[in-house]
């Protein structure tokens, strides 16, 4: 991936040094394994369907190596940065670019992480363009503790 590419990829690790970089995550209770559909996710006209990066996904089974759960949402990449990453920095895609957010439990194995195991992972997908923008994997719970706070544009 070179550094013209519009895309970045970022991986929070769950290592004590980078716990505080992402601005003290919360614990949350574990809750039922559920699947939800991406059938049931509406989409705004010109945007990639949810259906599309969930497959993606799930077709990343050197990653994504089990999936107990699945949830999508549309969002902002700026909104996500808030919420998952903090003080984090990217050049691309803008604040303002839509985003596809699949957010997983199960047994996670991020590229970057070097044979690390989690139990959760959030992939962010351009909604427009269908490519991956970020990445997100944690031990310090079992979902994604921001994936629930983030609001869902396309149901609004």
């Amino acid at each position: 991936m070179g550094i013209t590419q519009v895309h970045v990829r970022i991986l929070v690790l769950g290592l004590t040094a980078l716990v505080g970089a992402v601005g003290g995550l919360v614990l949350l209770q574990s809750r039922p394994d559920t699947v939800v559909s991406a059938a049931t996710v509406a989409r705004p006209e010109g945007l990639v369907a949810p259906d599309v990066v969930v497959s993606k996904v799930r077709g990343m089974t050197a990653i994504a190596q089990r999936i107990d759960r699945l949830e999508v949402k549309l969002s902002t990449f700026g909104a996500v940065m808030a919420v998952a990453a903090p003080g984090g920095w990217v050049q691309e895609p803008s604040p303002e670019t839509l985003v596809w957010v699949v957010a997983t439990n199960g047994l996670v194995e991020p590229s970057a992480a070097r044979g690390a195991k989690y139990p959760w992972g959030v992939f962010v997908y351009n909604a427009a363009t269908g490519q991956i923008a970020a990445e997100f994997a944690n031990d310090k719970t079992n979902w994604p503790p921001f994936f629930d706070a983030l609001a869902d544009l396309s149901k609004q």
